[in-house]
């Protein structure tokens, strides 16, 4: 009877202490990756990587890759498809002590793109799926990125080159501070952005369960 009771007393202790850093988190969500493969890359990084001053941290063959593990700040970052693409996880701590969790996946083609940005409440030891649509005011962040009262030539410059897709916003999750940045990625290579923009980027926080506009 007493060992139960130590059995049920450890596991409610590791339940209560689980998820208190960003290693847990990354244990703990959804990512395109096993436990297993995870536990792996986080091993390496520790035995490997953060031995080396981060500036001068390169991948040594096509592999998954761990390149930042804060713990202080809450932010893991990791190189995937051979370099081509990153995902960036931090989380945000709320005053009933429950964890927003975001998930940036961007890679580089042209430009760079945020293929998918996923949001997560992880409460009382339970992981719930947010709906990003429901989160992010894309239009907002269009409205506050482009020039006001654009003539209608420079409206189609901006449709045809995508400012109006939600897809062409790109995210960027925050190392230090609390703030995602929010910017148009696509390629600027006939300066369009001088044309068109107000601002090259913002800045949002939660409000609740929901970001808004800085």
């Amino acid at each position: 009877m007493k060992k139960a009771l130590i059995v049920v007393l450890i596991c409610f202790l590791s339940m209560k202490g689980f998820s208190n850093n960003i290693v847990d988190i990354f244990y703990l969500i959804p990512a395109g990756i096993d436990l297993d493969t995870k536990k792996e890359l986080v091993d390496f990084y520790y035995k490997e990587t953060s031995k080396i001053k981060e500036s001068e941290r390169q991948r040594t063959s096509c592999k998954d890759f761990v390149n930042v593990i804060d713990k202080s700040n809450g932010f893991l970052s990791l190189s995937i498809n051979c370099g081509d693409g990153i995902i960036e996880i931090c989380y945000w701590t709320q005053e009933s002590g429950d964890k927003l969790i975001a998930i940036n996946n961007y890679g580089f083609a042209t430009s760079k793109f945020t293929e998918t940005i996923d949001f997560y409440l992880l409460k009382d030891s339970k992981l719930k799926k947010l709906e990003s649509e429901n989160i992010i005011p894309y239009e907002k962040i269009r409205t506050k990125l482009l020039r006001n009262e654009l003539n209608d030539q420079l409206i189609l410059e901006a449709k045809q080159n995508g400012l109006y897709e939600d897809e062409s916003i790109v995210f960027e999750l925050p190392r230090y501070g609390k703030a995602i940045k929010a910017s148009f990625g696509l390629d600027d290579s006939d300066n369009w952005s001088s044309r068109l923009l107000d601002k090259r980027a913002c800045e949002l926080s939660w409000n609740n369960l929901k970001l808004e506009l800085k």
